[in-house]
């Protein structure tokens, strides 16, 4: 395609939406009747989403580059220098996360490579007539706000590459969950998922498993099919470490009730380390005697739910910086929780709660 067709969007924005690159940092289309001038027609057509990733390191096809694509609207071919890497067949869903191994796909003489997105927008999102055969499960703000022109079709959540040394086992993503037992002791269960992305089997597999400064210990004799992806959960049963005696310094709290402790979780291969912050928390809700009410507890403790609904830019304009403010924002106005309505949101939105104390209600619209 040629660049003379192309729209730049503002550099700060780490996501964008078809309206989203053609808005920039206006907001010309909220005035008056600005919104429904705009062509819904154009949008049936794919749109093009380019852009551009450089390597500083010298690499080769020993490595293994990942492809880690957060959110796609809706669906989309996918090029990196002009070569097909995925077709829109298997790059579909709104909500689905992908990693592709696109190591065979790079020229490695060169340091600047060009990925393209080719999208298509979803259809009948909004449960309308029009697609009646053809409903796709993607974003919609129902009927408190304007329907968007483009129906939001773009790169509405962040894409990025990872460079590793050789092709090996990876996390894609690691969480905690935590039982208290009467302010005696505290049960850790850890879920780890682990892909494999050698084409060949993997056996005895061993990494280390670090929490804080306070959970130490060594997995050991895990085994990989060619390129599997498994759940491995880790909890008391089989590893004693898990279970520590009760410290409420070591729990995370919303702001109105203690401290934000967050706990570096570290997975560490022979070669490679994965890193990300926790909160151990336990969330546990009941009804009351008239069967009526929810009473909502953390860490044992009684706590008032005061939020309200959480709702992004019309076009998913977003960036850390907007982030930050507007759950600043949040806390200045005495609330602990923030409910999202169907729209998920990038890393840094759910690292910011966690810093500052403020709890999250995930969920689809008016679910």
């Amino acid at each position: 395609e040629s660049s003379e067709n192309l729209f730049k969007a503002p550099e700060d924005f780490y996501v964008c939406t078809a309206m989203g690159g053609l808005s920039g940092h206006t907001n010309k289309y909220y005035y008056e009747q600005e919104l429904k001038k705009v062509d819904k027609e154009q949008f049936n057509d794919t749109w093009w989403f380019r852009s551009h990733f450089e390597f500083n390191d010298t690499l080769s096809k020993d490595n293994l580059t990942l492809l880690h694509i957060n959110g796609i609207n809706y669906k989309s071919d996918i090029y990196i220098d002009g070569n097909l890497v995925a077709e829109k067949e298997n790059i579909i869903g709104t909500f689905v996360k992908y990693s592709l191994d696109i190591t065979k796909f790079l020229d490695f003489s060169i340091k600047k490579h060009f990925i393209a997105f080719k999208i298509a927008r979803p259809h009948n999102q909004w449960g309308g007539k029009q697609y009646e055969n053809e409903t796709d499960l993607a974003i919609s703000f129902v009927d408190w706000n304007p329907e968007a022109p483009d129906s939001n079709m773009g790169i509405w959540q962040p894409v990025d590459v990872e460079i590793f040394g050789k092709k090996q086992l990876t996390v894609s993503s690691a969480f905690i969950r935590t039982d208290i037992i009467e302010e005696k002791n505290i049960n850790l269960e850890i879920v780890l998922h682990i892909k494999n992305w050698e084409e060949k089997k993997v056996e005895k597999a061993s990494f280390l498993v670090k929490l804080g400064d306070f959970i130490h210990f060594e997995v050991n004799d895990i085994s990989f099919e060619s390129l599997e992806e498994k759940q491995i959960v880790l909890n008391k049963d089989t590893y004693n470490n898990l279970v520590i005696k009760y410290d409420k310094n070591k729990l995370w709290w919303p702001y109105q009730m203690g401290e934000q402790n967050l706990h570096n979780l570290t997975i560490k291969f022979e070669d490679y380390e994965f890193t990300q912050q926790i909160g151990l928390k336990q969330i546990e809700s009941e009804y009351d005697s008239t069967g009526k009410k929810v009473l909502y507890r953390i860490n044992k403790k009684n706590i008032l739910l005061k939020g309200a609904g959480w709702t992004p830019d019309l076009f998913l304009r977003q960036s850390p910086e907007n982030y930050y403010n507007h759950i600043k924002y949040v806390r200045d106005m005495g609330l602990n929780v923030i409910r999202l309505e169907g729209k998920s949101e990038g890393e840094e939105f759910y690292e910011y709660c966690d810093q500052m104390g403020i709890l999250v209600i995930p969920g689809w619209n008016c679910a």
